[in-house]
């Protein structure tokens, strides 16, 4: 008979307990700014293997630590890569009673098939996807929850980008989990702007209040590029947070993607759901950005985003390039960089 493991029954009663002490009433998705997004359900095969190029999955990697050892973690590189080029990376985070593997074993996480289908439908870009074991310790021990900011920021962000071709500057870089995971990504996603630029949560699990991951509201308004929330409708336990987020975002004004999963409790379907969700809208030209426009070659423009200054001219190979702000409306065909800064440039759509 099927044993529930009594770590993951402690930790949904702990869940349980907190969330009715702490949790505001929960406010209706189709009011606020965003409302629920109501995106469609997927269609048939977006989590199935299918004949297409394969990404490579590693599992039971390790990297050094500065104060707790080896840690562990997989990761899914796109078909075809390479070191002649440079990934933005997404960071995606398993819930308590899980481990590195999960997200990718087939039976219950299937990210890589989903990555792999969006990508051979050109609806992302090539990324490299880190998969770590993001309970310290113990993985029933919810003191070790926030233990993992530290080795996150400091210890395998640094050893990816050390051994993997990545893109290192906060708009190549996302975070995203579910469950601990979820509230993992708030805590430590919201408050390390400067790292990461998007962040989905998914049915997150006692993240903390709001008003301590977000004091400065402006600071998110400025810096985030795109942020998921999203939860089953009959998902008793991470709701209320998960309301209570789109809830303080709406009341500050702060653009998010809301997602209620219709029918869908506190387990893999949603969680495989929000995450096909969540990854075609990271690493896209959504944001404000710029237009970059050929000299003397009758407007043949292209699209970019990410340069602060609101004009700048300089050269790629042999063609000479000015910059000038604007909101973009294409996706992304390559990427470069133009005085340590990344430029995303599509050719405008007809």
């Amino acid at each position: 008979m099927f044993k529930v493991p009594f770590t993951r029954i402690v930790y949904m009663f702990v869940c349980f307990v907190l969330v009715a002490i702490y949790s505001k009433p929960v406010y209706p998705a189709t009011t606020g700014s965003s409302g629920n997004a109501n995106l469609p359900v997927p269609p048939n095969g977006w989590d199935a293997v299918k004949n297409v190029p394969q990404g490579e999955v590693k599992k039971s990697l390790s990297y050094p630590t500065r104060n707790n050892g080896q840690q562990l973690y997989s990761i899914w590189l796109p078909p075809g890569y390479s070191t002649d080029k440079k990934y933005p990376v997404l960071y995606i985070l398993h819930g308590l009673g899980d481990d590195h593997p999960s997200w990718t074993n087939g039976s219950s996480g299937k990210a890589n098939n989903i990555l792999d289908n969006y990508l051979a439908d050109k609806k992302i870009v090539p990324m490299i996807v880190v998969f770590p074991d993001n309970a310290v310790g113990d993985n029933g021990t919810m003191s070790n929850f926030a233990k993992f900011g530290d080795l996150l920021l400091k210890d395998l962000i640094p050893y990816i980008d050390k051994t993997y071709s990545t893109l290192t500057d906060p708009l190549s870089r996302a975070i995203g989990g579910l469950s601990m995971g979820g509230g993992q990504t708030l805590n430590f996603g919201l408050t390390n702007t400067d790292v990461f630029n998007w962040i989905g949560a998914f049915a997150p699990a006692i993240p903390n209040a709001p008003e301590k991951n977000v004091p400065d509201p402006s600071v998110i308004k400025e810096k985030m590029r795109y942020i998921f929330i999203g939860v089953g409708t009959a998902d008793n336990l991470t709701k209320g947070s998960a309301d209570q987020y789109h809830a303080f975002f709406d009341s500050k004004g702060i653009t998010h993607t809301f997602q209620y999963e219709q029918g869908l409790g506190h387990d893999w379907n949603c969680f495989n759901r929000c995450f096909y969700n969540f990854v075609p809208h990271i690493f896209t030209s959504t944001a404000t950005g710029i237009t970059l426009s050929r000299d003397g070659l009758n407007g043949n423009s292209l699209k970019t985003r990410l340069v602060s200054q609101t004009q700048l001219v300089f050269k790629s190979g042999s063609e000479r390039l000015m910059v000038q702000r604007m909101a973009p409306n294409a996706k992304i065909s390559s990427l470069f960089r133009i005085d340590g800064r990344l430029v995303i440039i599509q050719k405008i759509l007809k």
